[in-house]
């Protein structure tokens, strides 16, 4: 079967994003319709609602309808393909953004062959934030970096909420996308040094009567304490916390971090393995 002249473009993009693989917006096409092989994917305005529909069929059967990019734009509505998983066929890859100025975009990847299989939905994991292809263990299969969403706004603006890595992996066995953060540590606490020293830095005067200056304290502790959780240290992130917090509100921001996490799913998935 002969490629479609967008297939043709997919493809050179494709090779040509390989290269570097810092970023999936060259494998995006910019028409409504792809084709590769057997299949064939439709993006299309949903009436009355500002979103669009994404459309997945092989040889004329729909396999599957998502409903995405809630935004008049079909620029938030968008499909290509990239090899994630290193074998001779690249994986179909939707990206939706829900519009706004600060959230959020979601992911699915889905492998076309020999079958059709859902390997990631980022709404299963209350993720956001861009995708970002990365081989982190030189194994030839790509791992992704996406951001944990749980501590938008917790206590700070959503200027200066920090926003954990989450890390997936590729798992044989389970055949999707899992997280992993636990085999990536020192990936997670990237410029972790850097946010213990502004922690320090700020505790010099505990005394946070302005406003800002107390909001900069609070989010530098929270970015630092969330680094050493989501890295699978959780026991030295409370250490850190109690010795170096030194707010009038420590008591309550122990109690409303740890509600925080036990609703986080990403959380759950890390320590739930360690048990």
């Amino acid at each position: 079967m002969k490629l479609s002249k967008v297939s043709l473009i997919v493809f050179f993009l494709l090779a040509q994003f390989q290269v570097s693989a810092q970023s999936l917006e060259g494998v995006f096409t910019k028409e409504d319709r792809l084709i590769y092989q057997e299949y064939e994917v439709t993006r299309s305005a949903k009436q009355g609602v500002d979103s669009w529909t994404i459309t997945v069929r092989k040889n004329g059967k729909e396999l599957s309808k998502f409903e995405t990019g809630a935004t008049g734009s079909k620029d938030w509505a968008k499909v290509g393909l990239f090899n994630f998983l290193g074998g001779q066929s690249p994986q179909l890859i939707v990206e939706g953004y829900s519009g706004g100025a600060h959230c959020c975009w979601e992911y699915r990847i889905i492998d076309l062959s020999p079958a059709y299989r859902l390997l990631y939905d980022s709404n299963d994991w209350r993720v956001g934030q861009g995708l970002t292809p990365v081989d982190l263990d030189d194994d030839g299969v790509f791992e992704f970096i996406q951001s944990v969403m749980a501590f938008d706004y917790f206590h700070v603006s959503h200027a200066r909420a920090p926003f954990p890595k989450a890390i997936f992996k590729y798992d044989k066995k389970a055949g999707k996308y899992l997280p992993a953060n636990h085999l990536f540590p020192d990936e997670v606490a990237q410029d972790l040094k850097k946010d213990l020293a502004e922690v320090a830095r700020f505790s010099q005067n505990p005394d946070r009567s302005d406003v800002y200056e107390r909001e900069e304290y609070v989010a530098a502790a929270l970015r630092a304490f969330l680094k050493y959780v989501y890295a699978g240290n959780e026991p030295q992130a409370w250490a850190f916390f109690d010795a170096e917090y030194k707010l009038d509100d420590k008591q309550k921001l122990r109690s409303d971090i740890k509600k925080q996490l036990r609703g986080c799913s990403i959380y759950n998935y890390i320590y739930s393995r360690r048990k």
